[in-house]
């Protein structure tokens, strides 16, 4: 029962000879048989000798059965003559203690999807480097290849079960036996492209993300049921796309935008918790218990955080990192891999991650060229499978232990794998799939030898592989391995290291172009490089059949005459090579003279430039002028004239321009034309203005130009004061003109509180061209202001005033008001008498009293009380 129990955890898949991987239920029913005839020996720790694979071991009949051990030694013995030495297997296998437990009996169920598959797949437990043995299985999807990209790709954890899903909207899940991988169910989501799909944690659930929103489904395979979740509480997101299962299934970890990662409870479907990192998070993974997440930020920083507190217990940034682009933390919680845009993978140890700020990488694996967006460590932590979904065949597989990159993966030189964008391992290492860019779920396998596998001697054998050589293998290292499959361990002998030399003939690689120009008086540098084994030497075939050795040549100002083709040839044992390279010379041009180099011309009035050349061209020429009304030019002379009459034609402003075209050549001169004209008329109007109310100013300016360079200004002068002083208060500038090259007319507001300090103030308005050489003004006439305002009392008039009987009173009352004031006075006994003043000749006691004047106009009034008293 113990040697049956070992064999079941231990014992690998076998091949049949047409490369296909063994059903891993007629191995389970052959271990079963086997199980039963050990059985009937009475003995548990027996073994049956007279087994088909074992009765070569049998020196005598009383051999019929053996203890374990004894086994051992045979199989230690048979070993050391095929190979020399001693396995590490036998000289452990001695120390190690008795295991013990009953097998539990074959689950005969039905159901295909969720069935058991035990050691359908082996675990390893020394993989050597070098070279793996991989064999390339039926695609796993082969039975319904997707429509377009494949996004995921994943083993289950428990059953021989695997998913695909893409951006063709479909699940689908596949029984993986390597021979005929049949389907088993799809699932279509309508208008929903699969970004991310994976098994719960159980194994009982499909979750999967799409490319639009934050809508994702669930799929029940026990019930069969699709669950849509259009919204999750507490998620705060327009889009969910990326996701990761922790390992207890109980949250889900959804990525989110500007940094934040929402921890989702699989039961209740809502945020529990949220943590912001620095930066967008590119890739995110739990450890193995599900107590930590690492994540990565698109600028190269690492976070490590406690999932109990949501806080970041480490930090660091990826060694050489400018742009992260994946992460994946190995099963046994000893290695953390991160990938970047330059396609550089760093492993680090994790334990130095969570305890250093700056840990450094254990390798640093350069062997992809463009971003590393997958990576994926095999369940033994063995193998770092590392793939970049931006060009064809960019997957390698990492040996971990020696950190080496297995050199013979991919298999083949033709495209066989395409653009890989997933990669995942079956739960035991024995498969090994790769979801690329036309819809295939690759499937490999490792390989054995069949011819061998009723064979139980020692064998001496040559094993033969046919490699073509390819100048990539230059200076690679080659081994191979004597692998013993034992039931209980799996010894290996490996040969010493050869590093191959391949010669092979030059090739260029140096960034040499087919044709190349430059312009007379410019220098010519050319380079060229070649790739071959031995070294390649070089020399160059000038145009005129001349020789130089080496590999560049260089001319510091290159004439007409050295134009034509130039032969580099890279030679070695193999063979030539040569590139051809036709130089060409142009005769280049300076820019033309013009005189004057800017002009300001008033609108309607004549103009003229002169364009000229030092001297003339040896090829063919043109000099002329470019313009929206005249376009003379010559190919004969060496100035030409532009000039007109009476400049009318605004668009000339900007372009006007002066050129001479050669043959592969044209140089050009601008000039600075501008063009402005005088408003026809500047008109300034106002109303009547009234004390405290806001009053406009309407200053009408009537075509004018250039636009963009109008403003306007606004003055104002006091004749009262007896000067003519104009002050400048106020200007208008016009944005809605500033792209306006031509004459405009328009009418400019200005708001003015009025005041009765405006009286009679006399105001202007100025239309000005804010010129290069200086403003042009034309201004308005002035108009002088009337502004009403309510009357104020200005005289003397006292408050109180003393008379003695008899005698004389005499009081004028004065106020300034527009329009001007009117005045009464109410006497003590309220009777009124009107006029500004009061005469009384002779005053007695009944006169005293209380005195109001009263100034009135349209715009208001204003009393003053004055008190007499007689005595």
């Amino acid at each position: 029962m113990e040697g049956d129990s070992a064999r079941a955890k231990a014992k690998r898949p076998r091949l049949e000879a047409d490369g296909a991987c063994v059903d891993a239920a007629r191995e389970e029913q052959e271990r079963s048989k086997h199980a039963q005839e050990l059985r009937a020996l009475g003995e548990e720790d027996g073994v049956d000798m007279t087994h088909r694979f074992r009765k070569d071991f049998i020196r005598s009949d009383a051999e019929a059965a053996m203890s374990k051990q004894r086994v051992h030694q045979r199989l230690k013995e048979q070993f050391q003559k095929a190979m020399g030495g001693v396995p590490t297997w036998a000289e452990s296998t001695v120390k190690k203690s008795k295991r013990k437990g009953d097998d539990d009996d074959d689950d005969d169920e039905d159901n295909e999807l969720m069935q058991r598959t035990g050691n359908y797949i082996a675990a390893s437990e020394t993989l050597p480097k070098g070279i793996i043995k991989m064999k390339k299985c039926l695609n796993a999807n082969n039975a319904n290849p997707g429509e377009g990209r494949l996004t995921s790709v994943q083993f289950h954890n428990s059953a021989q079960v695997i998913l695909t899903a893409g951006l063709d909207h479909t699940i689908s899940l596949f029984q993986v036996d390597g021979k005929t991988n049949p389907k088993i169910q799809s699932i279509h989501l309508e208008n929903f492209p699969v970004n991310k799909a994976r098994f719960s944690a159980d194994g009982e659930q499909v979750v999967a993300t799409g490319m639009r929103n934050k809508l994702f489904y669930i799929y029940d395979m026990m019930e069969g049921k699709i669950i849509p979740v259009p919204r999750v509480k507490g998620l705060n997101e327009q889009r969910v796309k990326e996701f990761e299962v922790s390992p207890d299934g109980q949250f889900l970890l959804l990525t989110g935008s500007s940094g934040f990662l929402h921890l989702m409870t699989m039961k209740t479907k809502e945020v529990v918790r949220s943590m912001k990192a620095n930066g967008s998070v590119c890739a995110a993974a739990f450890n193995s218990d599900g107590s930590k997440i690492f994540t990565n930020s698109e600028d190269g920083e690492v976070f490590i955080w406690d999932v109990r507190s949501s806080k970041c217990v480490n930090r660091f940034g990826d060694d050489g990192c400018v742009t992260a682009t994946s992460l994946a933390v190995s099963k046994d919680d000893r290695y953390l891999a991160c990938g970047s845009q330059s396609g550089v993978v760093n492993i680090y140890s994790q334990k130095d991650c969570v305890n250093s700020s700056s840990p450094k990488p254990l390798k640093c694996v350069m062997n992809l060229l463009t971003a590393a967006t997958s990576l994926r460590f095999n369940p033994t932590s063995e193998i770092l499978a590392i793939g970049s979904r931006a060009e064809d065949e960019a997957t390698r597989l990492v040996h971990i232990p020696s950190f080496s990159v297995f050199s013979n993966f991919p298999l083949f030189r033709k495209k066989t794998i395409y653009r890989p964008h997933c990669l995942d391992f079956s739960p035991h290492s024995g498969f090994y799939s790769i979801a690329n860019d036309k819809g295939q779920a690759l499937l490999f396998s490792e390989t054995s030898l069949s011819d061998l596998e009723n064979v139980m001697k020692n064998v001496s054998l040559t094993v033969k592989l046919n490699v073509t050589a390819r100048r990539e293998d230059e200076g690679v290292q080659y081994k191979c391995a004597a692998v013993l499959n034992l039931d209980i361990d799996r010894p290996v002998s490996e040969s010493q290291p050869i590093t191959i030399t391949v010669h092979y003939k030059p090739i260029i690689i140096g960034p040499l172009f087919t044709n190349v120009s430059r312009a007379e008086g410019e220098s010519l540098m050319m380079e060229c490089s070649a790739d071959g084994k031995p070294h390649p030497h070089y020399n160059w075939t000038l145009p005129n059949n001349t020789f130089i050795s080496g590999s560049s040549i260089s001319i510091s100002s290159i004439r007409i005459k050295d134009q034509g083709q130039y032969t580099c040839t890279a030679h070695n044992s193999v063979g030539h090579i040569t590139k051809t390279v036709t130089v060409r010379v142009t005769e280049v041009c300076s820019d033309p003279g013009i005189t004057p180099a800017s002009l300001l011309v008033e609108y309607g009035h004549p103009a003229k430039v002169n364009c000229s050349i030092l001297s003339k061209p040896v090829t063919g020429y043109w000099l002329g002028w470019k313009s929206k009304s005249l376009h003379p030019r010559t190919d004969t002379e060496t100035n030409v004239m532009w000039k007109v009459d009476s400049l009318t034609n605004w668009d000339e402003a900007n372009n006007l321009t002066c050129y001479i075209t050669m043959e592969n050549d044209q140089c050009r001169s601008h000039v600075n034309l501008t063009i402005y004209k005088r408003p026809d008329s500047v008109t300034l109007t106002s109303a009547v203005w009234r004390e405290g109310h806001q009053t406009e100013l309407m200053c009408q300016i009537e075509n004018v130009g250039p636009g963009h360079k109008l403003s306007v200004h606004w003055s104002r002068s006091n004749p009262k004061l007896n000067n003519t002083l104009t002050t400048l208060f106020s200007e208008t500038s016009h944005l809605d003109l500033v792209n306006e090259m031509k004459n405009v007319s328009v009418t400019v507001k200005l708001n003015i509180t009025a005041r009765r300090e405006d009286e009679g103030v006399q105001y202007k308005c100025a239309a000005v061209l804010n010129m290069d050489i200086g403003p042009v003004v034309s201004e308005s006439q002035p108009i002088t202001i009337t502004v009403h305002y309510k009357p104020i009392i200005i005289g003397s008039l006292f408050t109180n005033i003393s008379r003695a009987e008899g005698g004389s009173l005499m009081m004028e009352c004065l106020a300034e008001g527009n329009p001007r004031p009117h005045y009464n006075w109410t006497l003590p006994n309220n009777t009124f008498v009107s006029g500004s003043s009061i005469h009384i000749s002779s005053i007695r006691i009944k006169d005293q009293g209380q005195y109001t004047c009263t100034a009135h106009n349209s715009m208001g009034q204003v009393t003053r009380m004055v008190t007499v008293r007689v005595t």
